[in-house]
């Protein structure tokens, strides 16, 4: 209508649908692994909507580190983590995001919010709007893992044919 897109009703809702029926298991900021509901929130046109970061804070991220704090603290009854460090009990958590529309929001209010989180240990770290494809470090990092392991994947293969051709002389 008016000229602007709108978002397929049929899509919204079958998305809807798979997402209530999604869990997500994790260990996140947990002892054990929790399972955790996702969450979904769109514009009618398929974009994120004002206040979404600070909704995602409170309903999700707020859910699987319950342990943020602004300084580590570490268990004191001698236990460590899988590489022998003392294990965390709680500790500043740093969230990669390009904050959506949010982002724009200079006035008091989003201020007082941010500045809130970040006293509390949530660590803002600003990436790029709609740069998915210069920010991704993951994807980055994957990129040289999986070369490696084709490296060592051909090792592994050239040694068992050498192997295989000299049991067959």
């Amino acid at each position: 209508e008016d000229g602007e897109m709108t978002l397929d009703k049929s899509v919204v809702l079958a998305s809807l649908g798979l997402i209530k029926r999604c869990t997500v298991w994790g260990r996140f900021g947990h002892d054990r692994p929790v399972a955790l509901k996702p969450a979904i929130e769109l514009s009618p046109k398929g974009g994120t909507v004002q206040g979404t970061l600070f909704r995602f804070i409170d309903l999700v991220v707020d859910e699987c580190y319950p342990n943020i704090a602004p300084t580590w603290d570490y268990e004191t009854d001698g236990s460590e983590d899988s590489v022998g460090d003392k294990r965390i009990r709680a500790g500043p958590v740093c969230m990669k995001t390009d904050q959506g529309p949010d982002r724009l929001d200079l006035d008091e209010e989003s201020n007082n919010k941010r500045r809130k989180h970040e006293q509390r240990g949530l660590l803002p770290y600003p990436g790029l709007p709609n740069g998915s494809a210069a920010n991704q470090e993951d994807d980055q990092l994957f990129g040289v893992l999986k070369q490696k392991n084709i490296e060592q994947s051909e090792m592994i293969v050239a040694e068992r044919t050498a192997a295989a051709a000299a049991a067959r002389k």
